[in-house]
């Protein structure tokens, strides 16, 4: 097993950075500027911690620098901002949203032929411009 696919727990600091690096240093390391090497190092392996300039880095792309730092909260602006929109809905539309949320990760679990996460990205941002459309009508 790979350094970035194991200890992925959302319980520690290093473990949900690990989460996000998951499959996805080379990324990473060209939107943080550093190389692979050194994200692998430091932080898959909890050698050390990101500096401010990173944690800004993270943030500019999606990453919630509150759950980042305390497990708690939303993974990312985005599922942020679809909690935010899923809070105000009516209790029917709400249940009606999330049906709708699970039959598209039900969907995507079925899909085989692209890959995991991908779908995944592509069901959820659905599911998000959904929900939008559900809280716009009320």
């Amino acid at each position: 097993m790979s350094t970035e696919n194991k200890n992925n727990s959302s319980d520690t600091f290093h473990g949900r950075l690990r989460m996000i690096f998951n499959g996805k240093v080379p990324e990473w390391a060209k939107k943080l500027e550093m190389s692979e090497t050194n994200i692998r190092t430091n932080y898959l392996k909890g050698g050390s911690y990101p500096g401010a300039d990173k944690l800004i880095k993270l943030a500019e792309h999606g990453v919630s620098i509150d759950w980042l730092i305390s497990g708690e909260g939303a993974f990312t602006n985005d599922e942020k901002d679809m909690l935010h929109a899923f809070r105000e809905l009516d209790p029917l539309d709400r249940r009606g949203a999330y049906l709708l949320i699970m039959d598209k990760f039900n969907e995507a679990l079925k899909d085989k032929s692209i890959k995991k996460n991908e779908r995944k990205s592509e069901i959820l941002d659905d599911a998000i411009r959904a929900l939008n459309r559900m809280v716009g009508e009320i």
